[in-house]
């Protein structure tokens, strides 16, 4: 009996060496879950992979009415957090929602590239970065040798109209263009380098001005902030007033105005809006001053008739006096 006993603790120790050993030893077999229908569970029995015939009453659910989904749930053993990620065989879509505090979440859609960094939202066949083709818009970026090196448009249709703004990487301009049956018009260019750095042009490319404007302007008010100088002085009294005789003779030789650009001027340079508005201030002041002196010397043409009106009648009166004077002699030297 004795021996029995020793000869089972030997093998016992053997046992115990050879489990020992086996623990050290990593395992490079490949498990394999029998049957046909992936209707197998690993660890907890809710967390599964199973197909789309089969599966938890959460998973009837899908994300839209499309055939052939496969699942992919995870979850915790009480069944409050869980995950799952659907295929859509049909559309090649994947899915992704979450179950927290025991309600399911909103199915959202998982978008990934094709492999080549483009990424399609309504399109398995995206052609730039970004190509959002159900609602319209696309954006996307160009190589470094092409002009327009981003831009995002927005179509409406097969892209006949719609609105394109764009980054030009050789000419430093960010532009906006709108599309009118297939044609491009340029609405608003913004350089962004370069002298007109800051401008804002529209309907030109090459904006001058810090805002510059290739047609008419509507506008309730328009305010202009100027440091000319205002041509009050017109009315101090050292002014010298130039004479309408002056003025006349200038008008004759030139053809417009004395400080007015001519119609060529204007034509070829255009003109500054304050400094011009100034001009024609100083003009009316001027044409002013030259009315208050015709007022004037009409005033006074008016008191010098008003007086020759009363000399004449005063003069009537002496003459029908000596009139009666010359009757009364007559019939004085007749007696």
């Amino acid at each position: 009996m004795k021996k029995y006993n020793y000869f089972i603790l030997f093998l016992l120790t053997i046992l115990y060496s050879h489990i020992s050993y086996a623990q050290d030893i990593p395992v490079k077999m490949k498990v394999t879950i029998p049957g046909n229908d992936a209707n197998n569970a690993i660890g907890e029995a809710t967390a599964v992979w199973r197909n789309s015939t089969m599966g938890p009453t959460t998973l009837n659910n899908w994300p839209n009415e499309q055939n052939w989904w496969t699942m992919f749930q995870t979850q915790f053993a009480d069944s409050r957090y869980d995950a799952q990620l659907a295929f859509g065989l049909n559309r090649q879509e994947m899915w992704l929602r979450f179950h927290t505090n025991s309600t399911w979440q909103k199915w959202k859609k998982v978008i990934v590239d094709d492999g080549n960094g483009q990424v399609g939202i309504g399109t398995n066949s995206p052609l730039e970065s970004l190509d959002i083709s159900s609602s319209g818009m696309r954006i996307g970026s160009r190589e470094f040798n092409l002009e327009e090196q981003a831009y995002i448009n927005i179509y409406e249709g097969p892209s006949s109209h719609g609105v394109r703004l764009s980054l030009n990487g050789i000419t430093d301009k960010f532009t906006l263009r709108t599309r009118l049956n297939g044609t491009d018009k340029e609405v608003l260019t913004i350089p962004y380098a370069g002298e007109n750095s800051g401008n804002v042009g529209i309907g030109m490319s090459d904006p001058i001005a810090k805002l510059s404007v290739n047609g008419n302007i509507l506008a309730k008010e328009v305010k202009v902030k100027t440091d000319i100088t205002v041509p009050d002085y017109v009315f101090e009294e050292s002014y010298n007033l130039r004479t309408i005789k002056d003025t006349k003779a200038y008008i004759q030789e030139h053809k417009h105005l004395p400080e007015i650009p001519s119609a060529a001027e204007i034509a070829e340079n255009g003109f500054d809006l304050g400094d011009m508005d100034m001009r024609l201030l100083k003009k009316i002041e001027e044409l002013t001053l030259h009315t208050i002196q015709q007022q004037d010397e009409l005033d006074a043409l008016k008191v010098e008739n008003q007086t020759l009106k009363a000399t004449e009648k005063k003069m009537e009166m002496l003459e029908q006096k000596i009139t009666k004077l010359e009757e009364i002699l007559t019939a004085l030297l007749s007696n």
